[in-house]
């Protein structure tokens, strides 16, 4: 009941109206009128005295300096599990806190059990390279980033999953045929060179050799730079260069020919929407912007 329905509950009350006619009335349940006549039938009929009183509530296991080495204990280390911060915090066994109750106190301080971000391990020379790339083309705008073609080296696998996949089952079903993710001890594995621009995906270059510095060079003198294209940025990493069929790790229950390995990759990457290639390009002056404020650290890109 808000504060006006309290009111008008109380004052018709007052004048001898009925609980069943003051609940039809009003559109609220008889119980729930009757409740807050009983608690309030000799307030005034004020804002102040309507409110909600405070209410105690159950007491909590846990005290301020309980509290505070919580969240002490997750800033030192914020690799602990919830049962070993609950331990940590715990007079003894007799007064263990439960893991939902460092959860609780935890998000109160405004902080959350997460799954640990991925980067890629960076030293100080690196950061510093990347750093003075950002601040060179800090001031690009997107004309300026719409002539750049970037390029990576990259690699797929079919049959290696190394993301969760959650499924239905009873107790005993975990290892039914249909609630089992497949992998294979050696996957099928296949080395590839692309590039992108603004317009739309370039060239597509699938390597049946190791990638050396030598062979890579050579890739770019004849993809790139014998085409006359200006190269700007070549290590610069793209959120995504490839949509791989899901279909394949999913369906296929024997190894995955390279040949269809190879067919289906260079179709997924032919096969990508210019607009897509486009919002990756607008994306760069962002990207330079989460660049300096890491000092050439990681960034969510």
């Amino acid at each position: 009941m808000n504060l006006s329905q309290r009111g008008a509950a109380l004052s018709m009350f007052r004048k001898g109206e009925k609980i069943v006619d003051i609940a039809r009335q009003l559109e609220i349940h008889r119980t729930t009128v009757q409740s807050f006549v009983s608690l309030h039938k000799h307030d005034p009929i004020t804002d102040a005295a309507l409110v909600d009183r405070h209410r105690s509530g159950r007491p909590r296991v846990t005290s301020a300096r309980q509290n505070r080495l919580l969240v002490r204990t997750i800033r030192k280390d914020p690799t602990l599990q919830t049962d070993d911060v609950a331990r940590s915090i715990s007079g003894g066994e007799d007064e263990l806190v439960s893991e939902r109750t460092v959860r609780r106190r935890a998000a109160e301080a405004g902080m959350f059990h997460r799954v640990m971000r991925k980067s890629p391990c960076l030293t100080e020379r690196q950061k510093h390279q990347r750093l003075e790339f950002v601040e060179a083309h800090l001031d690009w705008t997107d004309v300026e980033w719409g002539k750049v073609r970037f390029s990576d080296e990259s690699s797929v696998q079919c049959g290696c999953n190394h993301g969760q996949k959650w499924v239905w089952r009873q107790e005993k079903e975990e290892w039914d045929e249909p609630n089992i993710q497949r992998t294979f001890k050696f996957p099928t594995t296949i080395k590839f060179w692309c590039c992108m621009s603004a317009q739309g995906p370039g060239t597509f270059n699938i390597s049946d050799d190791s990638m050396t510095g030598d062979y890579y060079l050579s890739i770019l003198q004849q993809y790139l730079v014998q085409n006359g294209t200006e190269l700007v940025g070549v290590a610069t990493k793209l959120t995504r260069l490839l949509a791989y069929r899901e279909h394949v790790c999913n369906t296929k229950t024997t190894r995955c020919p390279i040949e269809y390995l190879k067919s289906v990759t260079r179709e997924e990457w032919m096969g990508m929407d210019a607009d897509y290639t486009k919002a990756l390009v607008a994306s760069m002056p962002a990207r330079m912007q989460a660049g300096k404020r890491t000092h050439g650290g990681a960034t969510r890109f």
